[in-house]
């Protein structure tokens, strides 16, 4: 009689507990593991799915003390935009914001002494985000179309200040890509 009813326990608790919804994209993966240097993944949720970016007030995010899983999360909007790039029906944000977040995320898993390091990891990324756009089959055209958007979304992420008013985004040494064309011209 107590195995039975441990089962039914067991049962009970399984199908009780909730789902996690989540999807990979083998696109998402390959761009991933180019820039963190070594095979990871990426999860796409829908907004109201557990562990969704959005419940953490944010459009993507690596579980720091798990980062050695080699898996970073993404909101499916930005996972949808970084996938279908050269759609001009999808909003221009989305698409490069999609872009941008798949690689800040990547960098933050590759194994290097800036991993942690919110300003280090986005450096890297736009200035790397034009060759990601590409690998997800941007034409030139829309690179060019987008590339304003995506460094709007990062001066307007590295210009944010915590509740300790420090910007933990900013890196006083990072040269954008504009600018390194400008100092490339003098």
């Amino acid at each position: 009689m107590k195995r039975i009813l441990f089962l039914v326990a067991i049962v009970a608790l399984v199908l009780s507990s909730q789902a996690y919804a989540w999807t990979q994209y083998e696109a998402i993966n390959e761009v991933s593991s180019t820039f963190a240097m070594r095979p990871v993944g990426t999860k796409c949720y829908a907004r109201e799915e557990p562990d969704s970016p959005w419940g953490y007030g944010a459009w993507g995010y690596v579980n720091t003390p798990l980062r050695k899983q080699g898996f970073s999360h993404l909101d499916e909007r930005l996972c949808t935009g970084a996938l279908a790039v050269n759609d001009e029906t999808l909003p221009t944000w989305q698409r490069a914001l999609g872009v941008l977040v798949v690689v800040h995320e990547a960098y933050h898993l590759r194994r290097w002494s800036a991993a942690g390091s919110e300003a280090k990891v986005e450096c890297k990324t736009i200035r790397h985000w034009k060759v990601a756009a590409r690998m997800f089959g941007a034409t030139e055209e829309t690179v060019e179309d987008l590339w304003p958007s995506a460094l709007a979304s990062h001066y307007r992420l590295t210009t944010y200040q915590d509740f300790m008013g420090e910007q933990p985004y900013y890196d006083p040494t990072c040269k954008v890509p504009p600018l390194m064309d400008l100092e490339e011209e003098q």
